[in-house]
């Protein structure tokens, strides 16, 4: 064999053995990264499972109606259980079927304490219909049915039209004129509401308030909530000695610019 060709082939021979010491390395080094891995997840899983993240307490804010034992008892959370083995998803669905609730948050607060915040729906107002006064929020979902009536803590909307058969706690009314009904109250002062007794709906655009004062007050439609509550909180007490002596038949605030105070 030439001197020449001998030479080329120790040089291959030399390349090929640095590829393979290569390889070995690289796959040594693959395999070392892979069982670090499979060691820290395992520290890391044994840790988790420790008793340091054991549930000791779970914590309720957020509510004035409901009760938080209640809410404590529903989601199905569990003090002296791996915090990190607690359904949250499940409790967070099983909590928003109460209906009282419009939305809730629960939250891991490492190493041991659970957190549940509650948003309440807050009610607006009642709806009269035939048999029954639904307690509504804003959005005109059903929170409470009363079928026997004595005083009520919020104005009753009557004259809503459209109403199904059947209501249920939970449901949403959708009707029109409920809709107009709500939206006026969200505008209206809270001074103002807490002088309304009735709010009748029946014609939209000549919507009808009853006062807690005797007073009836013709409303219009409902553009210039705001403005025209105050306008008849400020006539009421300007004309409380004929309200007072009854001789006040009733007022129109319909067109703010004008309003119209007539006596009996």
């Amino acid at each position: 064999m030439p001197e020449q060709d001998l030479e080329n082939e120790v040089q291959e021979n030399e390349k090929t053995e640095k590829k393979w010491k290569r390889r070995r390395y690289g796959s040594l080094r693959w395999i070392l990264m892979v069982l670090l891995c499979m060691l820290t997840f395992s520290g890391g899983f044994a840790f988790a499972r420790s008793p340091v993240f054991d549930v000791t307490e779970i914590s309720v804010e957020g509510t004035q109606q409901l009760d938080a034992e209640y809410i404590k008892d529903i989601s199905g959370l569990t003090v002296g259980r791996n915090i990190f083995a607690e359904d949250i998803a499940l409790a967070k669905y099983i909590i928003r079927m109460e209906v009282l609730v419009e939305d809730v948050h629960v939250d891991r607060r490492l190493p041991g304490r659970l957190q549940i915040r509650v948003q309440e729906r807050q009610s607006s107002a009642y709806v009269q219909a035939k048999n029954a006064y639904y307690l509504v929020d804003g959005n005109g979902c059903v929170l409470r049915i009363e079928r026997v009536v004595g005083k009520l803590d919020k104005p009753v909307i009557s004259g809503v039209g459209d109403l199904p058969d059947e209501i249920y706690t939970g449901d949403t009314l959708s009707a029109a004129s409920l809709k107009t009904a709500l939206g006026l109250l969200a505008e209206m002062p809270e001074n103002a509401i807490g002088a309304l007794s009735e709010l009748n709906v029946a014609q939209p655009q000549n919507i009808l308030l009853y006062m807690q004062n005797g007073v009836q007050v013709r409303f219009g439609d409902a553009s210039d909530a705001a403005e025209k509550s105050q306008l008849i909180l400020d006539i009421c007490a300007q004309q409380e000695n004929y309200i007072t002596a009854g001789k006040l038949a009733y007022l129109d605030v319909s067109v703010v610019a004008k309003p119209v105070v007539s006596y009996k």
